[in-house]
C-alpha cells in the first residue's frame, strides 16, 4: 500500500488519478525549473476536468484514441490527466519526431483527436492536416484553444480496454505501437519499494513519453517531480540542490556527462539518495565513477516498451546488475528452442507478469512472435547469477558471426572503454569474404588514439576473433531519442 492511498478497487488510471488528488491536494506535482513554474495536484486534477469536458463536448467517447506531442512540461501532464478522466487511450509521442515519422504514426494509430503545445503546432500542422484527426488541442499555458481538421479517411474505433499506445521500432524501422491496459499503466501503484517514498522529490532526466509508468509511480505517493531543460552537468546539480531532489532518474548518456564534473563542484548538502537508469546500456565504468563522485547507489533497472518494467536492484545492489524480477514478475532464460537454462548460462529473457502488454495494434503477426503463452520474448542475452540478479549480455540480432564463432559486440565495448580517453564506443559487424563478418569499433575519445595502440590493449583482454579488425575514431555516435546508441546508424553517413 502506497502511502495515504487504499490500491484495492484501483483498476483504472481515472480513479487513480482521482484518488491521489484527493489525497495529495496541496502538494506540488511539478517544478519546472528552466521557466520557473509549480503545480500542485488540485491544479492538475481540475485541468484534467477542464479538458475531460471539453473533449466530452465535441464529442469525445470512451476509448477513443487521442495522438499527443509534449515535451517533459505541464502540458504534457494536463493532457494526460484530461484523457485520463475522459477513459481515452493516450498515444504520447516525442518531440524529435520529423514530420514524415509523425505521418508515419499518424497513419498507424488513426486518432481522431491531437493535442499539442501551441508552439510545437507548426511542426505538426502539415502531417495532422492530411491525417484522420479531426479535432486539435493546442495547450496554451493556461487553457485549450481548439481547431477543427477536415479528416482524412476514418479513424479507429474506441477500445475500452486500453489505457495507453507506447511507440518502438520494427525491424526495417517501422513504427510498432505497444497497447497497454489499464492494468499494465497501474501494476506498481501499492508496491513501490525503495524507488519510492511519500515525501520524494523526483528529477525526471527521461522524456516523459518513454517513462509513463515511472511517472505514475511518482504520482503514486504524492511525490513531486523536477525537469530542467539544461543537460550541462553544472546546471543540473545546481537545480538538485536548489529543489530538494531526493532520487533522480536518468538515461545512461546523462550520467556519463554528470561523471565528468570534479569533486569540487559537487555540493556536499545534496539531498540525493540515489538513482535509476534504464533504457540503455551503462558502461560500468560510469556506474562505479558515479558512486565514488556523488556517494550515492546507482540502480539499473530493465524493462521493454513491450513489457514497462520488469527488473529493479533491491536495496542491496550489484554493480553491473539490473537487479531481481520486479512484484509480480515472473522471469526466465530459454534457449533457442525455449528450454529454460539454469542460473549462470546465457540464452534470451522471457518475462511475463501483470506488466506485459496485450500486443502490438494491429500487428497479430508480430504478436504471436513476441509473446508465447503470456511469456515475452526480449531478443535480449541474459544470465541470472546465484542469487537470481540478472546480467544482460546484448542483442540476439547484434551477435556477430564470425568464422562460425558468435560473439557480442558489448563484450567488445566494454574492453574498450577501460582505456584511457575513451569515452564512448559502439561495435558492429561488417561484411568479410572469408569469415562472413568481423568488427569494427568506432569510438568518442578525449584525445587522438592510434589503431595499434587499442589492437595491442584488446588481445590482452579477448580472444582474437572478438578483436577488432578495423577502428574509426569519430566526435560522436547517433543517438536514438531515448539516449540508446542508434546501432543501425554507427558508420553511415
Amino acid at each position: 500500500m502506497t502511502a495515504g492511498i487504499k490500491t484495492e478497487g484501483i483498476d483504472r488510471v481515472r480513479i487513480f488519478i482521482a484518488h491521489i488528488c484527493d489525497e495529495f491536494p496541496e502538494h506540488f506535482i511539478l517544478r519546472d525549473y528552466s521557466r520557473g513554474e509549480r503545480y500542485t495536484y488540485t491544479e492538475w486534477g481540475q485541468d484534467g476536468d477542464i479538458l475531460a469536458r471539453e473533449l466530452q463536448a465535441q464529442g469525445f467517447v470512451p476509448g477513443d484514441f487521442v495522438l499527443m506531442r509534449f515535451g517533459n512540461n505541464y502540458g504534457y501532464l494536463a493532457a494526460y490527466g484530461g484523457i485520463s478522466r475522459a477513459e481515452g487511450v493516450a498515444a504520447p509521442v516525442a518531440l524529435r519526431l520529423t514530420g514524415r515519422e509523425l505521418a508515419r504514426v499518424l497513419d498507424l494509430v488513426k486518432p481522431k483527436w491531437y493535442l499539442t503545445d501551441l508552439p510545437e503546432w507548426e511542426e505538426s500542422r502539415e502531417a495532422v492536416a492530411a491525417s484522420t484527426v479531426a479535432h486539435i488541442g493546442l495547450w496554451t499555458g493556461t487553457g485549450w484553444e481548439w481547431k477543427n481538421n477536415d479528416p482524412r479517411g476514418e479513424a479507429r474505433r474506441p477500445d475500452l480496454g486500453l489505457a495507453h499506445l507506447r511507440f518502438t521500432s520494427g525491424s526495417q524501422g517501422e513504427p510498432k505501437a505497444v497497447s497497454l491496459t489499464q492494468a499494465n499503466m497501474l501494476c506498481r501503484v501499492g508496491c513501490p519499494g525503495h524507488y519510492a517514498a511519500a515525501g520524494d522529490v523526483f528529477f525526471l532526466g527521461i522524456p516523459f513519453v518513454f517513462r509513463p509508468d515511472r511517472l505514475i509511480l511518482a504520482l503514486s505517493v504524492g511525490a513531486e517531480i523536477v525537469v530542467e531543460e539544461s543537460v550541462h552537468p553544472r546546471q543540473i546539480v545546481r537545480c538538485w540542490q536548489e529543489t530538494g531532489v531526493t532520487f533522480a532518474w536518468l538515461v545512461p548518456t546523462l550520467i556519463g556527462l554528470l561523471i565528468q564534473l570534479e569533486e569540487q563542484e559537487i555540493p556536499e548538502n545534496l539531498a540525493l539518495r540515489g538513482i535509476n537508469t534504464g533504457g540503455a546500456y551503462l558502461y560500468r565504468q560510469w556506474e562505479e565513477k558515479f558512486e565514488s563522485l556523488f556517494h550515492v547507489p546507482v540502480y539499473q533497472q530493465y524493462g521493454l516498451s513491450e513489457g514497462c518494467v520488469a527488473f529493479e536492484n533491491p536495496l542491496i545492489k550489484k554493480t553491473g546488475s539490473v537487479g531481481r524480477p520486479a512484484p509480480l514478475v515472473e522471469a526466465k532464460i530459454c534457449d533457442s528452442q525455449g528450454r529454460e537454462l539454469s542460473y549462470g548460462q546465457i540464452g534470451e529473457l522471457w518475462y511475463r507478469g501483470a506488466n506485459v502488454m496485450r500486443g502490438y495494434l494491429d500487428r497479430p503477426d508480430l504478436t504471436a512472435a513476441a509473446l508465447r503463452d503470456g511469456w515475452l520474448r526480449t531478443g535480449d542475452l541474459a544470465r541470472f547469477d546465484q542469487d537470481q540478479y540478472l546480467f544482460i549480455e546484448g542483442r540476439i540480432k547484434d551477435l556477430i558471426h564470425s568464422g562460425g564463432l558468435k560473439f557480442s559486440p558489448r563484450e567488445v565495448e566494454d574492453v574498450l572503454l577501460l582505456y584511457s580517453g575513451i569515452k564512448e564506443a559502439a561495435v558492429v559487424g561488417v561484411p568479410h569474404k572469408t569469415k562472413g563478418e568481423v568488427s569494427k569499433a568506432y569510438f568518442v575519445a578525449n584525445r587522438s588514439i592510434r589503431q595499434t595502440e587499442l589492437r595491442e590493449f584488446c588481445r590482452q583482454h579477448l580472444a582474437d576473433y572478438k578483436i577488432p579488425r578495423a577502428w574509426e575514431q569519430v566526435e560522436s555516435l547517433p543517438k536514438l531519442s531515448s539516449g540508446k546508441i542508434a546501432r543501425r546508424s554507427v558508420g553511415q553517413r
